[in-house]
């Protein structure tokens, strides 16, 4: 995978894991809406000292921005969502919600 798709990958989840619109995610980033769209697109060759401005916004080793997600990085990511919309349901509803994750978790996982 290219440095493109990889920095669009990870700006990907550095929003999803915010719960930020592009605008938000661009005002936290210092970049225009247009260049956040861009680099969400992997429609970007960033220079190196532009690569380093955003992995200091982002909290991140340049190295950890612009590598692959090491496996299960995304799957994690989507639990983290998951249990960040879980999270703000009323209370039987949340307890409604996660004992449902959890049976469809198991018949994913070929549980019966």
């Amino acid at each position: 995978m290219g440095i493109s798709k990889n920095l669009a990958d990870s700006i990907r989840r550095y929003k999803l894991e915010r719960d930020l619109s592009v605008a938000e995610l661009a005002e936290e980033l210092h970049l225009a809406v247009s260049t956040t769209q861009e680099y969400l697109n992997g429609n970007c060759n960033p220079r190196a000292d532009t690569l380093e401005l955003l992995a200091e916004r982002m909290g991140m080793p340049v190295a950890t921005l612009i590598s692959s997600p090491p496996s299960g990085m995304e799957q994690a990511a989507n639990m983290v969502q998951t249990a960040k919309a879980l999270a703000v349901l009323p209370p039987d509803k949340r307890e409604k919600g996660a004992r449902l994750l959890l049976e469809l978790a198991g018949l994913f996982a070929g549980e019966d």
